[in-house]
């Protein structure tokens, strides 16, 4: 009964956080605690995340692109730094202190929480058929590549950074950004988890379930997010980060 109970918690995890990151980002929020709850603790819990990161990120991309939204050249420049990042991250991680992982968290959501609700008209550029150049192409891989060296080391928010970054940096509009994002997203797994899978952090049994919610939540979140517009779509990215403050609020004053 117990273990209905977790692959039942871990599967609506899965798909919720699918949902999420196919549109924004944060659905490691779900995933995480779930994955914990189901008695793996945070370092197998981080490692098995990224099967559900995997599977979700192929099916967001199967999404976009059955809704007019494919990668194009300009995709690489965001994509490979993030690989590399990614690789170095992930090696990084078995160095570091775990309460460390929380404070790193803190920074970074603040830091997408302003990015977001400044230059809204960059946040809300129209789509449009004729795709213009990458802007700041150098600029894009350094920042790229930091951003893969989060993702690799926790995760958790890593996708807001990339959208900004492509966003506000590359100029780019807000459905191709987060495209580049699903791709860069999809490489940063790809990458990751033999280096999880030697180090013993990843729980297959879970991991299979947590894929299957994923995957689900991945492909209805992609073609959910370029019906709705990029005005909704942002409000979802500032929600997605109050919620992780509003979590963290509780988890100080109430469960510490």
């Amino acid at each position: 009964m117990l273990d209905v109970l977790v692959f039942s918690l871990i599967f609506l995890s899965g798909l919720g956080a699918g949902f999420i990151n196919a549109m924004a980002g944060s659905g490691s929020l779900l995933t995480l605690p779930a994955l914990m709850f189901g008695g793996l603790d945070s370092a197998v819990a981080n490692g098995t995340n990224r099967i559900g990161i995997l599977v979700q990120s192929s099916f967001s991309l199967t999404g976009y692109a059955s809704m007019g939204e494919k990668p194009d050249a300009d995709t690489l420049y965001g994509a490979l730094p993030v690989v590399v990042g990614a690789a170095l991250g992930a090696y990084l991680t078995s160095f570091v202190e775990r309460d460390v992982f929380r404070y790193v968290v803190d920074a970074v959501m603040l830091a997408m929480l302003v990015l977001i609700c400044m230059n809204p008209s960059s946040w809300l550029r129209q789509r449009s058929e004729e795709r213009k150049p990458l802007r700041h192409k150098f600029w894009v891989i350094v920042l790229m590549f930091v951003a893969g060296l989060y993702a690799g080391f926790i995760q958790v928010a890593s996708g807001y950074a990339m959208m900004a970054i492509m966003v506000l940096v590359g100029g780019m509009d807000l459905y191709r950004a987060n495209t580049v994002k699903v791709v860069a997203q999809l490489a940063n797994a790809a990458i990751v988890i033999p280096i999880y899978l030697y180090m013993g952090m990843i729980d297959w049994k879970l991991a299979t379930v947590l894929g299957l919610g994923s995957g689900l939540g991945g492909w209805l979140g992609s073609r959910f997010s370029v019906r709705v517009g990029a005005k909704i779509v942002r409000y979802i990215l500032m929600f997605g980060v109050s919620l992780y403050f509003i979590k963290e609020l509780i988890t100080t004053f109430f469960l510490s």
